[in-house]
């Protein structure tokens, strides 16, 4: 150990003596022929090693990971008190006494037929009517007399109720959202003049969902709603029902109304899916607003879900 310290020693003195020249100093540090030469840069290694973890996380993940199918298709925002106003016979619309979003009361009268011969008809009967109670009270005992004086009260009942017939009233408090009918317009019979909600009654969701998935859709699963105009703003609500029939576009008109043919395109079967909102109010950025009835949107129901692998390759399910 000791002769291999002295010799290292010695070979230093002489290489700080100048012993060995420059060139030979040079040689000798410069590369062999067949020495290893890197041709690769050092990012090559770590990047090898970055793609095998992506390709085994990519295995994981379609293996134990899920994908959800949705039943999708328009809804509707219904007052689920709300009460549409007819007429009882037909006339002309003389006046509206409301405009929407009016507060009314139970009996407020809410539009006005042209009542001119119902008017005349009921002073002619209340002037029959006094003339012949007059009679009656003159002579008590005439007999004639008061059978007269009941045909002239029955009369001035038919004059009274001809006359309350030409009125629309409200049948409750509520908040008044649609004025179908306008001054002048004939109408008749059944005709909607006017709709009323009720301000603290719950919003119901109507979905119109393809008919094809009524067999996957049940009363307890989960609906999203989102509202046109609002994105991302889901709703979330639970299905109270579900139509037991599936049906055509011209049936799905036919029970929600005419309203339907304005607000949504249908274009095959659908199915009737029931809930009801927990809340009136949407939030976006930090801002609430109110939802009113008759707004439309986009329902969505998860009616299955399978991992990624079975999805891609649909074969693997038999296996």
């Amino acid at each position: 150990m000791s002769v291999h310290a002295s010799e290292q020693s010695l070979i230093v003195d002489e290489s700080a003596d100048g012993m060995f020249r420059t060139e030979a100093m040079l040689a000798q540090e410069a590369p062999q022929r067949g020495a290893l030469v890197r041709l690769s840069p050092r990012w090559v290694g770590w990047t090898y090693y970055l793609v095998i973890g992506l390709l085994v996380a990519f295995a994981v993940f379609v293996t134990l990971a899920k994908v959800s199918t949705y039943s999708t298709g328009p809804a509707l925002l219904r007052a689920s008190a709300k009460l549409e106003l007819v007429t009882r016979t037909s006339g002309n619309v003389s006046r509206l006494e409301v405009d929407i979003g009016d507060a009314v009361e139970v009996g407020t009268i809410v539009a006005r037929l042209d009542d001119g011969p119902q008017r005349a008809a009921l002073a002619r009967a209340e002037r029959e009517f006094a003339a012949e109670l007059r009679n009656h009270m003159l002579e008590p005992a005439d007999a004639g007399a008061e059978s007269a004086v009941r045909q002239r009260r029955q009369e001035l009942h038919a004059a009274r109720a001809a006359l309350e017939e030409r009125l629309v009233r409200s049948p409750g408090r509520g908040v008044v959202t649609e004025v179908r009918a306008r001054p002048g317009q004939r109408v008749e019979p059944g005709d909607l003049v006017a709709a009323m909600v009720d301000g603290e009654s719950p919003l119901e969701v109507i979905a119109l969902l393809p008919g094809s998935d009524r067999p996957q859709l049940a009363a307890g699963m989960t609906m999203r709603v989102e509202i046109s105009g609002y994105r991302y703003a889901y709703q979330s609500l639970l299905i109270d029902s579900v139509s037991a029939d599936v049906l055509g576009p011209a049936e799905a008109r036919r029970v929600l109304g005419p309203q339907v043919k304005e607000s949504v395109s249908l274009g095959g079967p659908v199915v009737l899916v029931r809930g009801r909102l927990a809340g009136a109010e949407v939030a976006i950025d930090g801002e609430r607003y109110r939802l009113h009835d008759g707004m439309v949107g986009t329902a969505m129901v998860q009616v299955r879900s399978e991992r990624v692998l079975f999805a891609l390759i649909p074969g693997l399910r038999r296996l």
